[in-house]
C-alpha cells in the first residue's frame, strides 16, 4: 500500500469475491505491514501504557481487525468496553467470524471477543499506522488524544458502529464529536459524549423497548375480555393499566429530560431511535385501550375512556419534545 495513495473505501463485493485467496492473504500481508503516514513519520518513542494494535514493529500482523467489526446478524443491543470484559452476556455472538474490508478491499476475518478484552490504549505510538489506516483523521486530533479507549456499539444489526469514546473530561478531546472514518458502511467516531450519560441513552431505548413489551403482553389479556365477561376482567385489566402508569410516567419523564443529552451522541441517531420507540409504545398503548374499551364489561369502559385520556396526553407531551 503506497504511501502517497490516500485512504480509500472499501471495493466493490463483487471484485473482491472475484478474486482467488492468495490474492487476499497477499493484500492483507501488505495492508498490515507498518509504514510512514501521509502526517507523520515517526511514533513517539516516550508513548506509554498498551497500544492498540501492540507493537507493530514485532507484531505485523496485528490489523484494523483488532477494533473494527462488520454488521452484526444480532438483534440485541451490545455494549462492548474496552475496560469491560462482562459488558455483554452473549458470548456466543462474541465468537462468530466477521470480516472486513479496509483500505483497498483485502478482507480480514477476526471475532469480536477479540475487542472485548482489549485494554486502555494509546494511539501516541500509533500515529503513522492510525494515519495511513483512517479516513479524515487530522493531525491535531491526534495530537489531542493522547489516550482514549475503544468502546464497541450497536443498536441493531443495521447499525454497527465503533465508537471511541473518551472518559477523561479534563482532555481536550471533550470538545471534538467529528472523527469519522469510514470501512465498509461501518463508522469510527470521536465523542464528547461521557460513559455515563450514553449508559442513560441507552437505559432509555431498553426501558422503552420493556414498556412496549408489557403492552402488548397486556393487550393479549385485553382480546380475551368482552362484553360478556364479568366486570372483574376488565376491572383487572384497568387495573393493570393503572399500575404499569407509575413506570411509564418515569420512563416519559427520563426521556423528555434526558433528550438534550441524547441528541449531542454523533453517529449513531439516538434521537431517531428513542423517537421512534416512542411511537410504536405510544400506538401500542392505544391499541390496547381502544381493545379494552371496545371489549370491557360496561361498568368499567367509563374508566378505561379515562385511562386513556391520560396516557395519551403523557405521550403526547414527550413526543412534542421530540418532534
Amino acid at each position: 500500500m503506497g504511501n502517497s495513495r490516500p485512504f480509500q473505501l472499501v471495493a466493490p463485493a463483487a471484485k473482491i469475491n472475484d478474486a482467488p485467496t492468495s490474492v487476499f492473504k497477499a493484500r492483507a500481508k501488505r495492508l498490515l505491514q507498518p509504514g510512514p503516514s501521509p502526517h507523520y513519520s515517526h511514533p513517539d518513542p516516550q508513548a506509554s501504557g498498551s497500544s492498540l494494535f501492540g507493537d507493530t514493529r514485532r507484531h505485523p500482523s496485528r490489523s484494523t481487525a483488532s477494533f473494527i467489526h462488520s454488521p452484526a446478524r444480532s438483534s440485541s443491543t451490545i455494549l462492548c468496553n474496552a475496560h469491560s470484559s462482562n459488558a455483554t452476556n452473549n458470548l456466543a455472538a462474541f465468537d462468530v467470524p466477521r470480516i472486513i474490508r479496509p483500505g483497498d478491499g483485502t478482507p480480514a476475518t477476526f471475532r469480536i471477543s477479540d475487542i472485548s478484552l482489549l485494554p486502555s490504549v494509546s494511539f501516541v505510538g500509533e500515529m503513522p499506522r492510525l494515519g495511513r489506516l483512517w479516513d479524515d483523521v487530522a493531525p491535531s486530533w491526534l495530537l489531542m488524544a493522547p489516550s482514549v479507549q475503544i468502546v464497541a456499539l450497536r443498536w441493531n444489526a443495521s447499525s454497527p458502529e465503533i465508537w471511541v469514546n473518551k472518559t477523561s473530561a479534563d482532555d481536550i478531546l471533550n470538545q471534538i464529536a467529528n472523527l469519522q472514518a469510514k470501512v465498509d458502511g461501518l463508522r469510527v467516531r470521536a465523542t464528547s459524549f461521557q460513559g455515563a450519560s450514553l449508559e442513560e441513552g441507552l437505559g432509555i431505548h431498553e426501558a422503552t423497548i420493556l414498556c412496549t413489551q408489557a403492552l402488548k403482553s397486556t393487550t393479549a389479556t385485553v382480546s380475551s375480555v368482552n362484553r360478556q365477561n364479568s366486570a372483574a376482567d376488565g376491572r383487572r385489566v384497568v387495573n393493570a393499566l393503572r399500575d404499569l402508569q407509575p413506570s411509564y410516567s418515569t420512563y416519559l419523564s427520563e426521556a423528555s429530560a434526558k433528550k438534550h443529552l441524547i441528541e449531542k451522541i454523533p453517529g449513531a441517531n439516538l434521537i431517531g431511535i428513542v423517537k421512534k420507540d416512542l411511537n410504536d409504545t405510544y400506538a401500542a398503548f392505544i391499541a390496547l385501550a381502544d381493545a379494552l374499551i371496545e371489549n370491557a364489561p360496561t361498568d368499567v369502559v367509563g374508566d378505561a375512556k379515562k385511562l386513556k385520556v391520560e396516557y395519551d396526553e403523557a405521550f403526547k407531551k414527550t413526543l412534542s419534545v421530540y418532534a
